[in-house]
């Protein structure tokens, strides 16, 4: 964000020069940091929504999306799920209707994948 800042204020004095007004330098300045800070949220959120798909996926099947943030929150990525356990479910909150709709999901699942 330092870095576009010192950019959009470099833009600015091309731009206007130094006879250019010092508010629509700042502006430029201010404007550009955070668009970057904008930018880098975006790029970090989808970099961490890449470990989730599965788990999206099971819970959208499952009609349980409302418990994404708990996965998410509890770090148990898609890697993590053939290793769920109904007490990992209720560490993170989830109740226990939702817990064996969750974990009979992943039994079935896994069974199928050893068939193959």
């Amino acid at each position: 964000m330092v870095s576009a800042s010192g950019g959009g204020l470099a833009y600015s004095l091309a731009m206007k020069g130094l006879t250019g007004q010092p508010a629509h330098a700042l502006f430029t300045s201010a404007y550009y940091a955070a668009l970057s800070g904008t930018t880098a949220t975006i790029k970090s959120r989808n970099a961490q929504d890449a470990f989730y798909i599965e788990t999206k996926a099971m819970l959208s099947k499952l009609g349980l999306e409302e418990y994404e943030k708990n996965f998410k929150k509890g770090h148990l990525t898609d890697p993590t799920l053939p290793f769920l356990t109904d007490s990992v479910l209720q560490e993170v909150n989830i109740p226990p209707g939702p817990r064996l709709l969750i974990l009979d999901h992943i039994q079935r699942y896994n069974k199928m994948v050893n068939r193959k």
